[in-house]
């Protein structure tokens, strides 16, 4: 009787079985993770490039998240500022009308009531988080406020955070503490009319809003119309108030910061170059790395590393794509497909399985 272990037939087969159950773990392994590296065993290389490309993939996120959260702030404050310019331009028209002789200019006054009041409304509801850049009842002054816009990592492998930056303190409407820190509650000088002569005087100065607590600036005239307003007086407010809806116009420029301030698509498509760039996805253009990572397969190991699983082409030596394009894989991407029993799996140029 010809015993398993003096057999070499049969010792040849249990070989071939044993190494077909090790390519069917490592099949298996890779198809349910959907990685062809996914330990340091399988290529430690690759696996610490992808370690850290997850790494950053999860801080971007991060940054995305700052981003939406820092747009909320600045629409939050910029449709304050709109609509607080459409009703100063409103009191602009009123004081105007005011200009005509014979009008009653203490019901054009009941109206400017109303609309400084639907300024103080405004300015009290445009809160996102805890912050208002448009209305102050503290003895802080508003100062710059930063945004977290970019996550860098540089060709030596620092990384840097950085911000966007917006001085709020030429947004504030209303400041009940310090009235020369609010754009509405602040004296403005003006040059008006002085009676018959064609003289002007520049030292008139005139504020919109005298806020509930606070103090009225020093030497400065509260824009209201009595029966008595002098058409000199009345010229001199509209002057006031246009330069302040100039002044609002120019804090309103926060409005670029509208929607996506990375300008970035969070969506499934590819960011442009220069944004990838700043993401660390891509090397800067001109660099040595540049002309390797726009290879075809670069670009899918790229893919493959950051947990998107994709075919990696099979070309071998000598065997030109379809279409007649010759470029070629790293070696290490060069692998032959081997028929097994009702399955197939590869062998690497080092011989393994």
């Amino acid at each position: 009787m010809t015993s398993i272990l003096t057999n070499s037939a049969a010792m040849a087969a249990l070989s071939t079985l044993r190494s077909i159950n090790d390519g069917m773990e490592t099949t298996q392994g890779r198809v349910s993770s959907g990685l062809r590296v996914e330990t340091a065993a399988d290529n430690a290389a690759y696996w610490s490039i992808a370690t850290t490309m997850k790494s950053d993939n999860k801080a971007l996120s991060t940054v995305q998240d700052a981003l939406g959260l820092g747009a909320a702030k600045t629409d939050t404050a910029y449709t304050g500022l709109d609509n607080a310019i459409d009703v100063i331009s409103e009191i602009k028209a009123k004081l105007v009308a005011a200009r005509e002789p014979g009008v009653d200019k203490t019901k054009i006054n009941k109206e400017l009531t109303e609309l400084k009041n639907q300024l103080v409304s405004t300015a009290q509801s445009a809160s996102f988080s805890g912050e208002n850049w448009l209305y102050n009842d503290t003895a802080t002054a508003i100062g710059t406020k930063e945004m977290v816009g970019s996550f860098t990592r540089s060709a030596s492998g620092s990384v840097s955070v950085g911000v966007l930056s917006f001085d709020a303190s030429t947004s504030v409407l209303i400041d009940t503490k310090n009235s020369a820190n609010g754009q509405l509650t602040k004296a403005v000088a003006v040059a008006q009319p002085n009676g018959a002569t064609a003289a002007t005087t520049a030292n008139a100065t005139y504020h919109l809003i005298l806020a509930a607590g606070g103090t009225a600036p020093t030497g400065s005239t509260l824009i209201a119309l009595t029966a008595t307003t002098t058409d000199d007086n009345i010229e001199g407010m509209i002057s006031a108030v246009d330069a302040m809806l100039t002044s609002l116009t120019d804090a309103a420029a926060t409005g670029r910061l509208h929607g996506r301030p990375d300008g970035c698509d969070r969506q499934g498509r590819r960011p442009p170059r220069r944004c990838r760039h700043e993401r660390g996805i891509d090397p800067p253009e001109g660099s040595a790395d540049a002309a390797a990572a726009r290879h075809p397969v670069a670009v899918d190991c790229q893919l493959q590393l950051g947990k998107h699983p994709v075919a990696v082409p099979l070309i071998g030596p000598g065997k030109p794509k379809a279409g007649g394009d010759d470029r070629q894989p790293p070696e290490a991407f060069q692998t032959a497909p081997r028929k097994g029993r009702g399955f197939a799996f590869y062998r690497s140029p080092g011989g393994a399985r």
